[in-house]
């Protein structure tokens, strides 16, 4: 009789943005989180900024001088774009405004309404433009110069807005003694300043300083001291708004101060850089790694599933470094795992510029560089990468670069750089330079070099040179991103918490280890598989101890419950190793010799299957093996937390009783521990019957029996004849009657079974490559494809095939055509292969299992889907159907 067994298996498919992403398998969820917060950072009592404008009053700026913003528009080829605001506008010299050369590019605003853009204005704000060298013009030929050049390009574009108090001052004391032909030479400027419409704005009544008013006041008023003759009263109407940039420059050095202690040095630490991350990371670690007076520190930050979905993007991943390294050689690196790569583009006039739509937020506070030589000098890089969920690489598109495309997400503060008098710091901008927005309170800055403009806005309490373009797709593109940005994204940062790095178990049993990282895995199987004696199951943790002491505890999960947490230290019976590491002066590496002897480890045995035999006739040649197969199941549980929480002080105190939820902040590691192994006893099955000595007619038999009991546990055994059971030759074999001690064995015959067959998860297509066709490796290698046979060694045969239906889209009538090329194999040498269309790709011959046995094979990377090429490609989610079936005929022998 054929015996069919079928099992379906549905595989999903996941949708980015761009292009078709394929991804096969279920989603299991953990039931131990790696979290990797603990210590929260120090926070200040009053934000220096309002709101989302986490920059203050220049957050929405590409470049923002407090005191000036000296222009020389003889060095300036491509233009400079975005809004600039700056107490004072300067020529270098005297032919910037005039010289033929505008300095303005021609988007500016990223006004085009057109193209349903809205505008930004004013597009400059500045208390007063001048020139830094004076001569013979008048003032009516220097401002005319500001808004029209001598080329015939305006400022002035028709949406485009000027908010300049001194030229505004001037302009409404001098139209009214204007003739007709000064009307008309001054008619844009009237336009740009927004007189002609009556929307003319002063410095203070401008939408930024307005809705940073209350906060540029407090700090002003809180200073002290002000400069001579400066009023500490702000006044939108005034038209002298020196004090609303003086105030600008003490927020921003407020700002920057804000920032800064965020990652203030703990003392006592021996590392001198700081990471933090918020709630929004599922994990972070970092890697330092120095050779003289160069320094590699590299941060892999993992984000956790669906974060840019339904809504969770609204408080996005934060990360936050204190680089107080001095090293010349000082090169970082940002790895961001599970990142969703959707690009976003950023409209300015006709053309748009990709960003990265969900990159988390970075902010770096290189508290290491703190003089102009050491910045300026700067031999380092910095780099940003970004990995898919599959943990492929996310490839920027052509022309692009990951530091443009994260640049609008990345904040560098420099609190301890300083400048005095001319003097200036100039941003060393090669390949992996600095990207992001540049804050520098106390510093003047200078952009001078041509072919590497920074990707970023420049935010400085001092002034601003401007040597060279500033184009739209270094400047507007980057401009720092506020759409997703909450006012509090820097309320929960916490330092990582000390946690195991790598997790091993291993026993003598069968020689077999697992091994875990953390960040990969929290929750793992360990299965003995074969118990020959009970030799000790050691249990080796590295700890990375994040500059901290810490404290381990476990708990035991088995059949009597959920036993309360134990602290590590305390078990002395358990000769626990912890090693000591001199250089770090940590103890950062623990040995557990035998878990089994520590507390409320579970000796229960579970029998899981059986086998008895009789033996019908004598004499037959073959030994019998009657066996009961026992499984001892527990649940190791390991937690790693601090001794001392860093936001309060106060000591970490593990209840014995805690939840799951009530150490959400602390890292579990799980083993699911599965001990089997059969009580078996090996008799013969010819006995050599003699007659006794004394009683002829009495026959005796001696024979060894042997016992393997791994487990060490009482047993009883009865051995046999029942009353039945006659010899073909009885003149010579006589029948041994049953007797109250007697036993009998009986073969139940097994099942055949298909146990498991495994999840497969092929990566990611884009739509190019499956209008073209396309092959993907299996990424989620390692799962279990077993058949079970225990029918007896009489019935062995048995055939398996699978079959792979078309892949459906989820919502649409769309299908895609592919074929699965399958490869599955153990340690055994055992192998499964074959195409899923039918054919069979695994059978008894190659299993071995000899109908007394079960027979397990892993998935390789030798799978593959390959995609063959198809006319029309609707990107989305894709489901198909992966019949198994599983024959019990015996299996042809192949044509030759």
């Amino acid at each position: 009789m054929m015996q069919n067994i079928k099992k379906i298996l549905w595989f999903n498919f996941a949708l980015l943005t761009l292009g078709l992403i394929v991804a096969f398998g279920h989603t299991i969820a953990a039931n131990a989180v790696v979290t990797t917060a603990a210590e929260m950072a120090p926070q200040p009592e009053e934000k220096p900024f309002v709101g989302t404008d986490i920059l203050g009053v220049a957050s929405r700026y590409n470049a923002f001088a407090a005191d000036k913003m000296i222009i020389d528009g003889t060095a300036i080829n491509d233009g400079l774009e975005g809004r600039y605001a700056a107490g004072e506008f300067e020529d270098l010299n005297n032919n910037t405004w005039n010289s033929g050369k505008s300095p303005w590019g021609s988007v500016l605003s990223m006004t085009d309404p057109d193209a349903g853009v809205i505008p930004v204005t004013p597009l400059i704000t500045t208390n007063k433009i001048q020139r830094l060298k004076a001569d013979n013009k008048t003032e009516t030929g220097i401002f005319k110069d500001v808004y029209k050049s001598a080329g015939g390009q305006y400022l002035y574009n028709g949406q485009n807005q000027l908010v300049a108090n001194n030229l505004l001052d001037w302009y409404t004391q001098e139209h009214d003694g204007w003739d007709e032909n000064e009307k008309k030479t001054y008619q844009h400027l009237g336009d740009i300043l927004r007189v002609t419409d009556g929307k003319a704005e002063k410095v203070g009544q401008t939408a930024d300083f307005k809705k940073n008013q209350a906060v540029l006041q407090r700090i002003l008023s809180a200073n002290g001291s002000l400069p001579s003759g400066m009023s500490g009263q702000l006044d939108p109407d005034a038209t002298d708004a020196s004090n609303y940039f003086y105030a600008a420059k003490l927020q921003i050095q407020a700002i920057s101060k804000y920032y800064d202690q965020l990652t203030t040095k703990k003392t006592g630490q021996d590392s001198e850089n700081v990471v933090l991350v918020n709630s929004q990371v599922d994990n972070v670690k970092v890697n330092e790694k120095s050779n003289g007076n160069t320094l590699n520190l590299t941060v892999n930050l993992y984000l956790p599933d669906d974060y840019a979905k339904d809504g969770n993007y609204q408080k996005p991943p934060v990360l936050l470094l204190g680089l107080k390294n001095q090293s010349k050689q000082f090169n970082v690196t940002v790895n961001v795992h599970n990142m969703d790569g959707s690009i976003k583009e950023v409209q300015a006039g006709n053309d748009s510029y990709p960003t990265y739509a969900y990159a988390p937020y970075i902010l770096a506070n290189w508290d290491g560089i703190n003089s102009t030589d050491l910045f300026g000098g700067w031999n380092g890089s910095y780099k940003m990468n970004a990995y898919n969920k599959d943990n492929q690489e996310i490839q920027p598109p052509s022309g692009t670069s990951q530091g443009q495309l994260y640049s609008s997400h990345v904040l560098n503060n420099f609190p301890n750089v300083s400048t005095s008098g001319d003097d200036s710091v100039e941003f060393k901008l090669a390949n992996n330079g600095l990207s992001g927005t540049i804050l520098v309170p106390n510093a003047s800055v200078k952009q001078s070099k041509p072919g590497a403009e920074l990707f970023g806005s420049v935010i400085t309490g001092k002034d601003f040179y401007i040597n060279s373009s500033l184009p739209v797709s270094r400047l507007i593109s980057s401009s720092f991103d506020f759409e997703n940005i909450p006012g509090d994204i820097f309320e929960d940062l916490k330092r990582p918490n000390p946690q195991a790095t790598k997790v091993s178990l291993k026993t003598d049993e069968d020689q077999s280890a697992v091994g875990m990282s953390v960040g990969e895995h929290n929750k793992v199987p360990f299965s003995i598989k074969s118990v020959k004696e009970l030799a000790p199951l050691t249990l080796d943790a590295d700890i990375l101890t994040r500059n901290q002491d810490y404290q381990v505890w476990y708990r035991w999960k088995n059949a009597s419950g959920d036993h309360e947490w134990h602290n590590l230290a305390d078990e002395k019976s358990a000769d626990i190793d912890w090693q000591y590491d001199a250089k770090k002066q940590k103890y950062n590496h623990i040995t557990i010799p035998d878990l089994r002897k520590l507390q409320d480890y579970s000796t229960t045995l579970k029998q899981t299957s059986k086998s008895s035999q009789s033996v019908d006739y004598l004499p037959t040649a073959a030994e019998e093996t009657p066996y009961l197969q026992l499984q001892r199941q527990n649940t190791f549980e390991l937690l790693v937390a601090p001794t001392e929480d860093g936001s309060t002080g106060k000591e970490v105190k593990i209840d014995p009783e805690a939840t799951d939820q009530d150490l959400e902040d602390y890292q579990i590691t799980t083993i699911d521990l599965a001990e089997k192994g059969n009580l078996e006893f090996t008799v013969p099955g010819q006995l050599a019957l003699k007659p006794d000595q004394q009683k002829q007619t009495l026959y005796q038999a001696k024979f060894p029996v042997t016992i393997k009991n791994p487990w060490q546990i009482n047993y009883r055994l009865g051995l046999g004849f029942n009353s039945q059971m006659t010899s073909p030759a009885a003149s010579v074999l006589y029948p041994i009657e049953s007797n109250a001690d007697a036993a009998t064995f009986t073969i139940d015959k097994g099942k055949l079974e298909l146990k498991a067959v495994p999840d497969m998860d092929f990566g990611h297509f884009t739509v190019p490559e499956v209008v073209k066709g396309a092959t993907n490796p299996l990424t989620n290698t390692g799962g279990a494809l077993t058949v079970s046979d225990f029918r007896g060694s009489d019935t062995t045969d048995w055939s398996l095939s699978a079959t792979t239906g078309a892949f459906k889209h989820e919502s649409k009538s769309n299908t895609i055509n592919g074929t699965i090329d399958f490869t599955a194999t153990n340690d055994d040498g055992a192998k499964a292969t074959g195409t899923l269309d039918g054919a069979k790709i695994w059978t008894s011959a190659d299993a071995k299992t000899s109908g007394v046995s079960e027979k397990t094979v892993n998935t390789t990377d030798a799978t593959t889907l390959t995609l063959s090429p198809q006319g029309g490609v609707v990107s989305g989610k894709y489901t198909a159907n992966v019949t198994w079936t599983l024959d019990d005929t015996p299996t042809a022998s192949q044509a030759s």
